[in-house]
């Protein structure tokens, strides 16, 4: 009899923490305690404690020692049928075998798998298959060309037997653990079994599952017959979405597709996932459901980068028409998803349609959430545009969150919307940068919450950042860089001094006149005017206590700057 499983847990963690100073003697007569008690229980726990015991004592065992105690693993594991025990018997062999010459290795792990198979053959039921899986994972790596081939048989008929996804996953695993040791012929008369059961299913996560360890297997493969047996299976993927206007299933083929698809011919490849964007981002036209838009978004996502421009623009265009119909920000922010995958693959002239469709559906809507979300699509797209044409999507769309953040006093709402602002802030020309910074300056005025304000104050940033992406990534790096340095060092908490120009303010956007026409508006108060005046202190080198100061400073240094008149109106 074992003990209780919390006590052997408890032992198995303080035999984890000694077993690095156990010498080999010690070690070997250890493991064998541990392998005995394996022999003598079927309990799960059991098992699995037994086993990261034995893993922590595996590493100082000899070769000699290794291999009697993988004997008593290997003749336990012929004597029982349970699925649990056979699972944590060959990881504990596995562990074992790692420390033997690779022969003997080689010749008990193909043992241990033989028994696993042979357990696999005699059942269908998901949970021991999926128990068995595991444990013939973990002694593939081990296996010699022969025995690899036999085991990925079993496994590819175990494979063609079930249409439980969670057992095709881990078959799937488990096939690729072998696949790395077989020969291209096997590795070809496997494939032709997998590509077998996928042409007699009609499921959705089988057809998924078993394309995947079609994938692993043909990797192994002379490239001509990989690409003839990837397309194969592609075409039924496709086929199945075809037939199907579940999300979850279209989801689960377009993923499957994927795959293969990096086993095709390049046009090929684009071919199939176009015909898989369009199913998708229809079905995505189709429903405001969040979770069904999940599913969808996630399979566009993974047939987005194979997609050549026109493609992209159809399907960019159906993403932008669902997003214009609906207001619930999971929906949009699904959708917006979606349209940043295909994006990437625009020519300008789609770009700018599908802008146009997302910034008349700004125009439309007052909801925070809504308003972010489709910001966040216009930003995605905006990155294809030609500059002008970029700066005056953003520009409208900056106007709309600027205007929608001067209408509410609530915290959440003007952090939503400082989001929105941020995503197109990059777009945007100094002209409209300075009117957008104003309508910001009057919002930050009229609210007291630290959370509202500091939404705000992200929006104003982004406006006033005249930066380049390149050159804040590199701000970046040499700020983690610094950090990481001086903590390394000893220092506690890094100061700007040291860390030197990389924790300047960014470049801004606008001119000295237009920050000073914006000092000027009675509604722009700290912090706003404190922001103000850090970029004026990088541009000239200089702090500034206050305005005041900064009026002294130009009425003595900037004669053509105008201190005088009155502000101009924003956007004027």
């Amino acid at each position: 009899m074992t003990k209780p499983y919390y006590a052997l847990r408890s032992l198995a963690g303080g035999l984890s923490a000694v077993a690095a100073r156990l010498g080999p003697k010690e070690a070997a007569a250890t493991a064998a305690v541990l392998a005995q008690a394996m022999s003598q229980t079927t309990d799960a726990n059991a098992l699995s404690a037994l086993g990261q015991g034995l893993s922590a004592v595996a590493a100082r065992l000899e070769p000699k020692e290794a291999a009697v105690t993988a004997a008593a693993l290997a003749q336990t594991m012929s004597k029982t049928l349970d699925e649990n025990a056979l699972r944590w018997l060959a990881g504990g062999l596995s562990a074992v075998a790692a420390r033997m010459e690779p022969k003997d290795a080689g010749r008990v792990s193909a043992e241990a798998a033989a028994v696993l198979e042979q357990a696999m053959s005699q059942t269908t039921d998901a949970n021991a298959l999926n128990q068995l899986a595991r444990g013939l994972s973990a002694v593939a790596a081990r296996l010699g060309p022969k025995d690899a081939a036999a085991t990925a048989a079993v496994l590819a008929q175990a494979m063609s037997k079930t249409t439980n996804p969670t057992t095709l996953n881990l078959l799937a695993g488990g096939l690729s653990a072998v696949a790395a040791r077989l020969e291209s012929k096997e590795a070809a008369a496997t494939a032709a079994v997998l590509a077998q059961a996928m042409r007699k299913t009609n499921d959705a996560e089988a057809l998924s599952g078993l394309a995947g360890g079609l994938l692993a297997v043909a990797a192994q493969m002379e490239a001509k017959d990989a690409t003839r047996v990837s397309a194969e299976a592609a075409a039924v993927l496709a086929q199945a979405m075809r037939k199907t206007t579940d999300e979850n299933a279209l989801s689960a083929l377009a993923e499957g597709l994927s795959a293969l698809a990096a086993r095709l011919e390049s046009k090929e490849a684009a071919r199939v996932s176009a015909e898989a964007a369009a199913l998708l981002a229809q079905a995505m036209s189709k429903t405001t459901n969040p979770t069904a838009l999940n599913e969808l978004a996630g399979g566009l996502s993974a047939v987005a980068a194979r997609l050549g421009p026109k493609d992209a623009a159809a399907t960019a265009a159906v993403l932008a028409q669902a997003m214009s119909k609906t207001t619930n920000p999971t929906a949009l922010n699904e959708l917006a998803g979606g349209l940043s995958a295909v994006a990437a693959r625009l020519g300008p002239k789609d770009a700018a349609a599908t802008a146009a469709v997302l910034a008349q559906a700004m125009s439309k809507t007052i909801g925070a959430d809504a308003l972010k979300e489709l910001a966040g699509g216009l930003s995605a797209v905006a990155a294809r545009l030609e500059p002008r044409e970029a700066a005056r999507v953003s520009a409208e769309a900056a106007v709309i969150l600027a205007q929608a953040m001067s209408k509410t006093t609530g915290a959440k709402t003007r952090f939503q919307l400082a989001e929105g602002l941020s995503a197109v802030a990059a777009g945007l020309e100094p002209k409209e940068a300075a009117a957008t910074a104003a309508v910001l300056a009057q919002a930050m005025s009229q609210t007291n919450s630290g959370n509202a304000l500091h939404g705000l104050t992200q929006g104003l940033s982004a406006v006033l950042n005249g930066c380049e992406p390149p050159e804040r990534s590199r701000r970046a790096v040499a700020v983690a860089g610094a950090v990481g340095t001086l903590a390394g060092a000893g220092w506690a908490v890094p100061t700007p001094a040291l860390l030197g120009p990389s924790v300047e303010p960014l470049p801004c956007r606008l001119s000295t006149e237009q920050l000073v026409d914006l000092l000027k508006q009675p509604t722009c108060l700290a912090p706003a005017r404190r922001m103000i005046l850090n970029y004026l202190e990088h541009h000239y080198h200089r702090s500034f206590r206050d305005h005041w100061e900064f009026v002294e400073y130009a009425r003595e240094h900037l004669p053509d700057v105008d201190l005088n008149s009155p502000p101009k109106r924003p956007g004027r």
